[in-house]
């Protein structure tokens, strides 16, 4: 795992995790905290997997449940809004964990030569064939 791909993914433990539970009252129910624990947990490991669409059908994932949690007052309306912050912040991130950049060269073979006197207007000399030159 690349040290960008590890730094990604500590900051989405970061983002996620404390919003997910903790606090003096209790913001959400120990239901909540489980299905959201593994929610995060899927999203951790399609960022370390370098997988973008997983990552972010992971994030979705959590943001319906957050907001079916929020529905049906297992989660607060602030632990569902910073948890939602967290989720927008690593989508935003995912971005920079799948870019890459790649140079490519491409080189051209030279082109063959042309014979004088062949498939053009003028003589080897410069002048139109059949004529007196340029007038």
């Amino acid at each position: 795992m690349s040290a960008r791909t590890r730094v990604a993914a500590v900051c989405i433990a970061a983002a996620l995790l404390p919003a997910c539970g903790g606090g003096d009252v209790p913001s959400m129910t120990d239901d909540a905290v489980s299905k959201l624990d593994a929610q995060v947990t899927a999203v951790r490991y399609a960022v370390q997997a370098r997988d973008p669409d997983a990552a972010a059908g992971a994030l979705d994932t959590l943001r319906a449940s957050v907001e079916q949690l929020r529905r049906s007052g297992d989660l607060t309306g602030k632990r569902a809004s910073q948890i939602l912050a967290a989720a927008g912040s690593v989508q935003s991130q995912l971005v920079s964990i799948t870019t890459t950049t790649t140079t490519t060269t491409t080189t051209l073979p030279p082109a063959p030569p042309t014979k004088p006197g062949r498939g053009d207007d003028e003589g080897d000399d410069g002048r139109e064939k059949g004529g007196k030159g340029p007038h």
